[in-house]
């Protein structure tokens, strides 16, 4: 009988050890295999090639990576003087370059953009920060918002204020779950490759 529960314990100390070893593992492991698949990534990235777009009479240019999907689309109204949509090859990040042809105040036009979706969407957050692109002042904003399916998405958009009532806008989207902190790279090359002339 003592046998038998000395066996028993046996077992399950060793069941115990076998658990713990493997939470452990799992502990240090996972983590590397994250870092490995980022610094992957990242090389990648680094890698990238950019294409050099000129628009409205090569007054306005931007680059996007070189293999991302791109096209044109008009708006009637005459307030979006210029749109450019863009997916990535696996078609997590997609976006628009766009130029508005707009009245107000920049800081007006960022207020306003912010307060038109609030009702349709709920924010986990929203950060706006004050940025210069090509020695214009702009407005970045950083931000988590449902869907109409209940997932969040990242956006990250920028607004350039230019000269004779234009505003230069970027906007980059991303399902939260799909969210790298490095991409936030390529966005700001994307943003500071902004050349505006008049």
């Amino acid at each position: 009988m003592k046998v038998l529960i000395i066996r028993k314990n046996v077992i399950i100390s060793v069941f115990i050890l076998a658990f713990a070893i493997l939470v452990s593992l799992n502990t240090i492991f996972v983590p590397t295999i994250e870092t490995f698949k980022d610094n992957r990534e990242k090389k990648t990235l680094a890698k990238q090639t950019y294409k050099e777009y000129k628009v409205l009479d090569d007054k306005f240019s931007f680059k996007l990576p070189r293999d991302w999907t791109t096209w044109n689309e008009s708006f009637e109204g005459g307030e979006i003087v210029y749109s450019l949509f863009f997916k990535s090859p696996d078609a997590k990040l997609h976006g628009f370059i766009q130029v508005w042809n707009i009245k107000k105040p920049l800081e007006q036009f960022v207020n306003e953009s912010k307060m038109a979706a609030v009702g349709a969407v709920d924010y986990k957050y929203y950060d706006v920060s004050q940025i210069m692109v090509d020695r214009k002042i702009g407005y970045l904003m950083d931000y988590s918002r449902q869907n109409a399916e209940g997932n969040y998405y990242k956006g990250y958009e920028a607004l350039i204020e230019g000269d004779n009532n234009k505003i230069y806008r970027a906007s980059f989207f991303v399902e939260e779950k799909d969210w790298k902190s490095f991409y936030k790279m390529v966005f700001n090359t994307i943003i500071q490759s902004f050349k505006i002339r008049l």
